[in-house]
This record gives structure tokens, C-alpha cells and sequence, in this order.
């Protein structure tokens, strides 16, 4: 069978050579690559792109060389793409060599094709040029490099996909935000948390949904002071104020119950701290203090106004600015069953403490 395929990709006309160039790299028989190294050089180029295919899956290093120089020169933009997802396949260092030269390539296609190859090679070698590509003038190559960093999870990245928190793109940020939260030490917390300081709003709101995706308790102070802004106002743009408070529900400790009842009073959030308040108590209900759950099982009476943002994704959101509707009541009913029944498991009988009651 191995005789009979080299023998059509050799002599074949048509359609004959790319199926046998397909069966070749099917069988993956490594005695394959020289004739498909060959098939590179063919003058029609369907046969050049099964070539390429083919040589990615037998994923044998002999074949870099002439994938190499097919993704460097050859004129068919989709034989340079098959040639650098075959590279990414193979791997090696000097399959990354000619991966990192094609992220200047002149079409957009072939860089985001190497991203995608870097990121199937997922090393650390292949971070500097990752990062690289966070500067492509095209967002689906940056976006795609986003992702491969956030997957590759090198602490090397975290300040490089921080910057790309700021990008133009919309996907790119949010994407960015997410990809930080996947930075396995410490460095991508800490940029997260320099993110919540930056002066780029839709940097801050990513930071803080990724923060609570993330759950570490050490993002607890830094969200309850973007929660509190300066001087006990809280922050001025509701999104921001909002994602803080969910992001805190996200965390799930009692640390941030404190910034979250005092967020029940604020009408524009009251509903995501009541939820938050809730995760709270589903997760780290032992940790509330006793006059805390004693308000919480008698907490009703919280409405949240309704509003709408118009045109407004880089611009702060301030209460004044926005349409808002008739208050609506905001569900307690959960978060006051969760209560008592930490009250109940407490040997503790229903109603305010004596710290609570002298505040009520």
C-alpha cells in the first residue's frame, strides 16, 4: 500500500496524486516524507496543500525543512497555512524557528495560522512570540494569541495580556481578562489587580469579572475599595460597581459580606449583592458573624431600579446618565432561608442581635 501511494503522488495526474498524498499521511508511515517533501515543490498547488497536510500527520522532524521553506515562500496562501499547522504538529526547535519567522508574514491568514501552531506547541519557547503577536494590526490574530497564552499559562505573559486588557477590540479585552485569570502564579492576580487601578474602564470590568472567576480571597480589599471609590462613595460607573459586587459573590467568603450588605442599600445593585450574599452563605456561611445572619434571615423590602445604558462601552455609566424604570422588588426569599438555617445549625433562634438591633 506504502509502494503503491508514493508510486501515484509520483507519477499520478490530478486528482490522483492529492488522494494518494491523503492515504500517505493517513498511513503515517514515516518512509512517506521524502516523496511528500518532493510533492511540496509540485507546481499545482492542491497537490502542495495535501502534501502539507499529510506531513503534519506523520509528524516526523524530517519534514520540517521543506515545510519550512513552503511556509516562508510558497505563493498559495493555503499551503502556508497547512504548512504551519504541519510545523505546530511536529513541533521541535527548529519547526518553532519557522513558526515565530511567519508572524510577519503579509497575510493575516498565515500569522493567525502560526499563532494557532505556536500555541499546539505549547512551550514556554513560544511565549516571546505570542506575545508578539498581541501587536498584529489584524484582532483575529491577537485574539487567537490571547487564547494561546491564557492556555499556555506562563507567568511571563501576565503583564503582556494586562496591556492587551486596553486593546481596541472588544473580544480582545474581554478575551485578555480571561486568559490573566489563567496564569497558574501569582503574577496574574497582581495584574489583575493593577488592572482594577488602570484608567481604561473596560480593563477594569474584565479585571473584576475575572477576579471572581478566579475565587482567591486576596482580591476581597481590592474590589471592596473600587466598590467604596473615594471618601465612602461608592465607584461612580454602575457596571463597574456591579461587576465588583458579583465578583465578590464569585470569591464566595465571609470577608466580603461587610462591603456586600452595605451594597443592599445602593438601589442600582441591591439585586447582585442580595446574590452575592447568597453565594455567600451557601459556601462560607460559618464564617458570617452571628449578628450578620441574624439580619440576613430577617433582610426584606430591597428593591433595585431597573436601567439601561445607551451607547456607552468606553464612557463611565453614572447614575444621573442612565434610563431607569420603577424600582422592582428584588427576591430575598433564598438568602433568608440560607440565614436561618445557619441560625438553626447554630442552636440560634431567629431575629437581630444585640449588635444589629441597636444599629436598626
Amino acid at each position: 500500500m506504502l509502494w503503491l501511494q508514493k508510486r501515484k503522488l509520483k507519477t499520478g495526474e490530478g486528482a490522483a496524486r492529492v488522494q494518494a498524498a491523503q492515504k500517505l499521511g493517513e498511513l503515517g508511515n514515516s518512509r512517506a516524507v521524502g516523496v511528500l517533501a518532493e510533492a511540496l515543490g509540485d507546481p499545482t498547488w492542491d497537490d502542495r496543500w495535501a502534501a502539507a497536510v499529510a506531513l503534519g500527520k506523520i509528524r516526523n522532524g524530517r519534514g520540517v525543512t521543506a515545510l519550512g521553506r513552503a511556509l516562508e515562500s510558497d505563493e498559495a496562501v493555503d499551503v502556508r497555512c497547512n504548512a504551519a499547522w504541519a510545523l505546530g504538529r511536529i513541533g521541535g526547535k527548529a519547526a518553532l524557528g519557522h513558526l515565530l519567522a511567519a508572524l510577519d508574514d503579509q497575510d493575516s491568514s498565515v500569522r493567525r495560522a502560526a499563532v494557532e501552531a505556536l500555541a499546539a506547541v505549547g512551550k514556554g519557547d513560544t511565549v516571546s512570540g505570542l506575545v508578539k503577536a498581541l501587536d498584529d494590526s489584524d484582532h483575529d490574530v491577537r485574539l487567537t494569541a490571547v487564547v494561546a497564552l491564557g492556555e499556555i499559562g506562563s507567568g511571563k505573559a501576565a503583564q503582556p495580556l494586562l496591556d492587551a486588557m486596553r486593546d481596541a477590540e472588544w473580544s480582545v479585552r474581554t478575551a485578555a481578562a480571561q486568559a490573566v485569570a489563567k496564569v497558574e502564579d501569582s503574577s496574574g492576580l497582581e495584574a489583575l489587580v493593577g488592572a482594577l487601578a488602570t484608567d481604561h474602564l473596560p480593563a477594569r470590568i474584565a479585571a473584576a469579572e475575572s477576579l471572581g472567576r478566579i475565587g482567591d480571597p486576596r482580591a476581597i480589599a481590592p474590589l471592596a475599595e473600587m466598590i467604596a471609590g473615594t471618601g465612602g462613595t461608592p465607584s461612580s460607573d454602575l457596571r463597574l460597581r456591579r461587576s465588583c459586587v458579583k465578583a465578590l459573590g464569585g470569591i464566595g467568603k465571609a470577608a466580603a459580606a461587610p462591603q456586600l450588605l452595605h451594597m443592599v442599600q445602593d438601589r442600582f445593585t441591591s439585586g447582585a449583592a442580595i446574590e452575592s450574599l447568597s453565594c455567600i452563605m451557601r459556601w462560607d456561611a460559618a464564617n458570617v458573624g452571628e449578628d450578620d445572619v441574624r439580619y440576613l434571615a430577617t433582610i426584606d423590602g430591597v428593591e433595585q431600579i431597573p436601567w439601561v445604558i445607551d451607547e456607552a462601552e468606553e464612557d463611565e455609566v453614572d447614575p444621573a446618565a442612565v434610563k431607569s424604570g420603577r424600582p422592582w422588588p428584588v427576591d430575598t426569599s433564598e438568602l433568608r432561608q440560607l440565614a436561618s438555617a445557619e441560625l438553626r445549625a447554630r442552636g440560634l433562634t431567629e431575629g437581630p442581635g444585640e449588635g444589629r438591633a441597636k444599629d436598626d
